[in-house]
């Protein structure tokens, strides 16, 4: 289900060429991405979107080649106009975002009474290399309004390219998230030593 909505998504970007030129890229689409795993806002238009594509040995820790993608909106007129950010494929630990991916479930493993007055505070580094970060953070910001609900920062830089997202999520996408990254690292595992 993850996958055609992924394709969904990227048939906009292929509109411009001939069908079979898209039919063709969006094969390969598909054919590369061995697992999407997805946080969406609690309001449902802004998401970060990982896409797996190859995995990687890096010494000690076992790395993916992922797609980092970003949807939020810009509210400067009024209204939201969507904004789509892609930093392409970085180098992301799997060991980092098993960490991450641990931290969460024992969050939303607290009781409900407990899960509600105890804010989800943690913080990742998830790129490998000294020219790439993906740092996600998850606790409250001073600029935004959450109630009880967690908030994920995520401070990027690509070269030259540098910023910070923000978007407020929920239990259920939060959950919903640890599925995915729960599908995709083993798909990943198990494409690599197919390889």
């Amino acid at each position: 289900m993850q996958l055609r909505r992924f394709k969904r998504a990227t048939e906009a970007l292929w509109l411009a060429a001939e069908p079979r030129s898209v039919r063709q890229r969006l094969r390969e689409l598909e054919d590369a991405v061995a697992g999407l795993a997805k946080l969406s806002s609690n309001r449902g238009g802004e998401f970060l979107q990982l896409d797996f594509i190859t995995l990687h040995d890096c010494g000690p820790d076992e790395g993916a080649d992922c797609n980092v993608l970003f949807t939020t909106s810009d509210w400067s007129e009024g209204e939201p106009r969507p904004v789509v950010l892609d930093l392409g494929c970085l180098h992301l630990s799997l060991v980092a975002l098993s960490a991450l991916l641990a931290d969460a479930q024992r969050w939303l493993n607290l009781p409900l009474a407990e899960l509600t007055a105890t804010p989800f505070v943690c913080e990742h580094e998830l790129a490998f290399t000294p020219h790439f970060s993906l740092l996600v953070r998850f606790g409250s910001r001073a600029d935004t309004i959450s109630g009880a609900n967690p908030v994920l920062t995520a401070s990027f830089s690509v070269g030259s390219l540098s910023g910070e997202l923000h978007l407020v999520t929920d239990q259920s996408c939060l959950a919903s998230f640890l599925a995915d990254l729960r599908a995709a690292i083993p798909a990943l595992r198990s494409r690599g030593a197919d390889a």
